[in-house]
């Protein structure tokens, strides 16, 4: 490789009103007061029967359990979640290096917008199992820091970082998720707090292409580098799951993903690329 210079960067009872200054007779008050005791009294000819069921809008009888009207008839048997957020690369190998001093780079350049998919079975009621992927990319426009063209134009590039992540993971729930309101009815709880563990392999490619200097004669050539692989991933994450219905919920999380990639022979002298980083999200889950 020519020693490639750069990777890019980004810059929610009617009442009856009796008027006090009526002049109303005591007849007319005898009358009202017939009337209301008629209309309190028992009617035998349609009282329901002793032994006849309840109707299905009769109030329950008092001590009689309810179950709230977010209720399940089951408990959740698993979920889906759609998550977006954000990727703070760590950025801790020399090709960065290389690149920030050498390009209009800077580390934050490499942070990468992050859209995943998680798909989760409850084993017991704190813990369950989650298979999943994520797809987290950047692109950043740089030029050479320290040269221009022959017509003073800057001499420029484009990089593009993304990342691939699937994975198995362990989440451990620090309450239960519900619980059981008599035999027929399970009510989710509003706010579940959550940690896990987890691993996988994530597929990553860095492509830069534009032109660049050669430093050991200075001139200016267009090429294009492109590296890519798959790496083993661990991580750890912790969050918190908010339920909004009996089947619907919010979920905020943050995540520490440990990994990094060999580069291509094109990339020769330059040590593994650091692909770990700290990623942000928040999503929507549909329980089922």
């Amino acid at each position: 490789m020519r020693n490639p210079t750069s990777f890019c960067r980004p810059r929610v009872s009617l009442p009856i009103r009796i008027n006090r200054r009526a002049t109303a007779g005591l007849w007319t008050t005898i009358s009202l007061v017939a009337i209301i005791a008629l209309l309190s009294a028992p009617q035998p000819a349609f009282a329901a029967a002793a032994d006849d069921p309840p109707l299905a809008d009769d109030p329950p009888a008092r001590g009689t359990a309810q179950a709230p009207p977010d209720f399940r008839f089951t408990p959740v048997g698993g979920w889906f979640a759609v998550r977006g957020g954000y990727s703070l690369t760590s950025a801790n190998s020399d090709i960065y290096t290389f690149y920030i001093e050498n390009l209009t780079l800077e580390k934050s350049d490499f942070n990468q917008g992050l859209f995943g998919v998680d798909f989760g079975w409850v084993i017991t009621p704190r813990v369950e199992l989650i298979y999943g992927f994520e797809y987290l990319t950047t692109t950043a426009a740089s030029e050479d820091r320290f040269f221009v063209d022959e017509f003073g134009a800057p001499i420029t590039q484009q990089t593009q970082f993304r990342q691939a992540p699937m994975y198995v993971k362990l989440r451990f729930n620090l309450i239960p998720r519900g619980k059981q309101i008599g035999s027929y009815s399970w009510v989710p709880s509003k706010v579940v707090p959550y940690a896990g563990v987890g691993g996988g392999f994530t597929w990553w490619e860095v492509y830069q292409f534009g032109d660049f200097v050669d430093y050991t004669d200075l001139t200016i050539f267009y090429e294009e580098f492109l590296s890519n692989g798959w790496a083993p991933t661990l991580g750890v994450f912790g969050g918190v799951d908010f339920s909004l219905s009996k089947s619907v919920g919010l979920m905020a999380q943050v995540e520490y993903a440990w990994a990094s990639g060999t580069l291509a022979p094109a990339f020769a002298g330059f040590d593994p690329i650091d692909l770990s980083g700290l990623r942000l999200s928040f999503g929507v889950n549909f329980r089922f």
